[in-house]
């Protein structure tokens, strides 16, 4: 795959996830709490950025109720990325996707691990799936009409370009449904003892494809970030979560 000219939008990103990581390592919790939370508000924030920043969180944050929610985030931020770069598309793509699912699986084991043993979990991933795919499903007819108008523009015969699109459409729908029915079946939640008060969400990206722009395949690429120079991190147990 071709290096997009990402650089300049992610390297901040980059710096500053390496720089929390680094307070963690550090034993500096609460700076590296902080410094977290005000990544994951800012807006322009690549999804990869944002998944492994939320791991940190989870493991990081005292709170169990807080560390679960963040966790829930990660799940579906992981989803989106993974709705909008198919298996099989990009080997070096598929291989980041997997190291962040392996260490979301690790974190969720680590996370139930510590639940009570009266403690039972009520999935919230699920709504937020539904909802994703609702929004999804709704930008689909204005990606179908862009693919066509870019097919037919290539020289394709407008049937051909809408049974190019329909193949392509069926492969986007199966593939999501498969790893949909996966994400739910290893969804953490959070337990049902915790309070009802719930904080704003660290999901902050975009849904879909924007009719209003074709340069929109591209940006997805680039909302998910190069993680070329971003520093390794394992999830570890915190073992004074209360």
């Amino acid at each position: 795959m071709a290096k997009l000219p990402t650089d300049a939008i992610t390297k901040p990103f980059t710096d500053e996830f390496n720089a929390i990581q680094k307070l963690y390592a550090e034993g500096k919790i609460n700076e590296c709490i902080s410094r977290a939370r005000d990544l994951i508000a800012e807006p322009a924030i690549p999804r990869y950025h944002n998944i492994r920043t939320l791991l940190i969180l989870v493991n990081a944050v005292p709170a169990r109720k807080e560390a679960w929610r963040f966790l829930e985030d990660a799940q579906v931020l992981f989803h989106l990325v993974r709705r909008f770069h198919l298996e099989g598309e990009d080997a070096d793509i598929d291989k980041t996707i997997q190291e962040l699912w392996d260490s979301i699986s690790e974190l969720k084991q680590m996370l139930t691990g510590e639940l009570d043993g009266d403690e039972k979990p009520e999935d919230k991933v699920h709504s937020k799936l539904a909802e994703i795919e609702a929004q999804a499903q709704a930008a689909e007819r204005w990606t179908k009409a862009e693919e066509e108008a870019d097919d037919v523009a290539l020289g394709y015969s407008v049937g051909e370009a809408r049974e190019k699109t329909a193949c392509k459409a069926a492969r986007r729908n199966a593939e999501f449904a498969d790893f949909g029915q996966k994400l739910l079946l290893a969804s953490p939640a959070i337990p049902t003892n915790s309070e009802n008060s719930e904080p704003a969400s660290a999901i902050q990206q975009p849904l879909g494809p924007s009719p209003a722009s074709r340069a929109m395949k591209y940006q997805e690429s680039a909302a998910f970030g190069s993680p070329t120079s971003a520093t390794t991190w394992r999830p570890t147990c915190n073992t004074e979560r209360g």
